[in-house]
């Protein structure tokens, strides 16, 4: 670890973070039993962990470069896992709630103004029983996922491998098929049987 870092961990929580770079990271840990694993040689810039609740679980596999990324968990027993070579190149939030998780496979890459919700954060109600009608629900992302700039995934979304979420998508639904691409809000799939590099050839 180099570079101005601060980690508020509490009592009774495991972080382990050795074998890679952070710089301008914050961590904070608002609970207990909560867990933050991280691979090796993961690069963090200016990025902020927080957790606020117990029993939850940040893990990142190894060789991701992330930067300006913020993680959030509210309440009790999520997680937000990263699996390897992941690229989150700036301004992106993870945020789950409700015990929930967000997943990531390998080699996906992020543009900038990215978010992820799993919740809505306030409740909906029916009116005539008053029954909460909106839950959290997680969201899984394939292996080598790429997503645009402006780009939006909410709770429920699953994304199978080799897709790209095109510039300024909010994707809501499960899409079992590899190899698309998705547009718009509400979004679609506008191209089937794509491959996608990150050079320009």
């Amino acid at each position: 670890m180099f570079g101005r870092n601060t980690i508020k961990r509490g009592r009774g929580n495991k972080i382990y973070i050795y074998v890679n770079y952070l710089k301008k990271t914050r961590i904070i840990i608002n609970g207990t039993g909560n867990t933050i694993q991280f691979g090796k040689n993961n690069h963090l810039v200016g990025c902020v962990i927080i957790i606020n609740g117990n029993n939850n679980t940040v893990k990142l596999g190894d060789n991701n470069s992330v930067i300006n990324c913020e993680f959030w968990i509210e309440d009790d027993g999520g997680s937000i896992m990263l699996g390897n070579s992941n690229k989150i190149l700036g301004r992106t939030h993870l945020a789950e709630t409700e015990g929930k998780r967000i997943i990531l496979g390998d080699n996906c890459l992020f543009s900038t103004n990215v978010i992820f919700r799993t919740g809505d954060s306030h409740s909906i109600l029916d009116a005539k029983t008053g029954e909460r009608i909106n839950p959290a629900k997680s969201i899984i992302i394939g292996d080598r996922v790429w997503f645009g700039n402006n780009t939006t995934v909410l709770k429920g979304a699953i994304i199978a491998n080799d897709s790209i979420v095109a510039t300024g998508a909010i994707v809501t639904k499960h899409f079992s098929d590899s190899k698309l691409i998705l547009a718009g809000n509400p979004e679609e799939v506008v191209k089937k049987g794509i491959k996608w590099v990150a050079e320009r050839i």
